[in-house]
This record gives C-alpha cells, sequence and structure tokens, in this order.
C-alpha cells in the first residue's frame, strides 16, 4: 500500500438523523442533503486515520473510500426530523418513514458492494490472481 493509498479499518452504523450536505455546484441549483447509513474508519500507508460518511450518492453502486469527499462535500449535519434531498424537513407520516428506509436500504446496499470488493482486494494481495 502506498502512502497515499487508504484501506477500511472499521465500519460501524450511523446514527439516523446524519446527512451530507452536497453544496450546489450551480447557482440554478440547491444543496443536497443525503442520509449517512455508516461511518468508515480510512487509514492511509502512513498511518493517519479519518472518519468519513458512507452515503447514497453512489449512482452506479460503486463505493471508493473517498466518494464522500468529493469537492462539493460542505459538512455533515444531523437532524431530529426526516430531510428530503434538499434539507426539508419531511412530514411525519408513512411516506417519509418509506422512503427514509428506501434511501437506508439503498446505502446499505452500496456499503455490501464496497466490502465485497474491498475482501476481493485483500484476496488478491494475500493469495494472488488465481
Amino acid at each position: 500500500m502506498s502512502e497515499d493509498d487508504e484501506r477500511i479499518v472499521q465500519i460501524i452504523p450511523a446514527v439516523p438523523g446524519y446527512y451530507a450536505r452536497y453544496s450546489a455546484t450551480q447557482a440554478d441549483e440547491r444543496d443536497c442533503y443525503y442520509p449517512v447509513a455508516v461511518w468508515a474508519l480510512l487509514e492511509n500507508g502512513r498511518g493517519e486515520r479519518r472518519m468519513v460518511g458512507v452515503d447514497v450518492t453512489g449512482g452506479d453502486g460503486e463505493w471508493t473510500p473517498d466518494a464522500g469527499l468529493s469537492a462539493n462535500l460542505a459538512e455533515y449535519v444531523h437532524s431530529t426530523v426526516p430531510l428530503d434531498t434538499h434539507g426539508t424537513p419531511m412530514k411525519a407520516g408513512r411516506g417519509s418513514l418509506t422512503l427514509a428506509l428506501d434511501e437506508h436500504a439503498g446505502a446499505m446496499d452500496l456499503l455490501r458492494g464496497a466490502l465485497a470488493d474491498h475482501g476481493d482486494a485483500v484476496s488478491r494481495a494475500r493469495f494472488g490472481d488465481r
């Protein structure tokens, strides 16, 4: 592993209510909020560690440790009520709960894929391509 490469050291579930806020990239856009499904502790080749949130922005189902640190990630925020993708509080009810659960399930699918990819990479590094 080079000094800049990062590996996942530990993953823990995020308490519901944490969101990654991404700044709008154009004047006619609004900031976007995506629920954080898990927190990942990363370590680079120099032994430096950092924590990142894994959210549902994977799009194509791929996630890499730096995916949550795109240039427009502004901050992680916490809300006691569910937020829609524009940060507007959702009204209580089955619709908002179903949406939140669907977003969480999507994030968990991304995480499962990332863990499988990580396991494959570890196996290849340990045993070589077979």
